[in-house]
């Protein structure tokens, strides 16, 4: 650390008081995960551009692994990693295998959720209930941030069992999720 070369003689003193005259705290990436989405926004349309390519967005699997990932290289790495994202995609959404595949060897684990359990359904419910909880409830913000239309997402909170927290999850509207469409129909028993 800086004090530690100070006191050791490898570091000028008066240019370590010329520096610390402010000093200002970043948290780490990990402890300000709600910072993600609007990273991954801002970096891959930088990205697109730089390279002139037609990348809107990540898909939702690979939204879902970035808010997870413990990022121990901070923003540097994300942009890093969102960098190769956008040159390696061959499509207008960065999937998960077009990321750095040293990422994918570390599959990350989300909170609370069992070592054992890493089904797409599970990770998929643990992020919407994340960006849930991140936009206090509100469905419009949560669906913008997922990429998701508001059906998909009431269909989603159904499929996933948030009824017991449905009424926490509404906008103040009033109004009651949709009835379910005849495809999801289909698929209850």
């Amino acid at each position: 650390s800086l004090p530690e070369l100070l006191h050791s003689g490898r570091f000028r003193s008066d240019l370590f008081y010329r520096l610390s005259e402010v000093v200002i705290e970043v948290p780490s990436l990990r402890q300000r995960r709600e910072d993600i989405p609007l990273l991954v926004d801002h970096f891959v349309r930088e990205f697109a551009r730089e390279f002139g390519k037609e990348v809107q967005g990540v898909s939702g699997v690979t939204m879902n692994f970035l808010f997870q990932y413990e990022w121990p290289g901070n923003v540097r790495e994300l942009k890093n990693v969102l960098r190769s994202g956008v040159m390696n995609t061959p499509r207008e959404t960065i999937w998960l295998e077009d990321l750095n595949l040293r990422l994918q060897a570390t599959t990350p684990r989300a909170e609370g959720q069992d070592e054992g359990d890493h089904s797409l359904d599970t990770m998929e419910k643990n992020h919407i209930q994340r960006v849930l909880e991140l936009t206090q409830g509100n469905k419009k913000k949560a669906c913008e941030l997922l990429k998701i239309s508001r059906p998909t997402l009431d269909r989603k909170l159904r499929k996933y069992a948030f009824r017991s927290i449905g009424e926490e999850f509404e906008e103040g509207d009033g109004s009651s999720p949709p009835p379910p469409d005849k495809e999801e129909a289909a698929d209850v028993p």
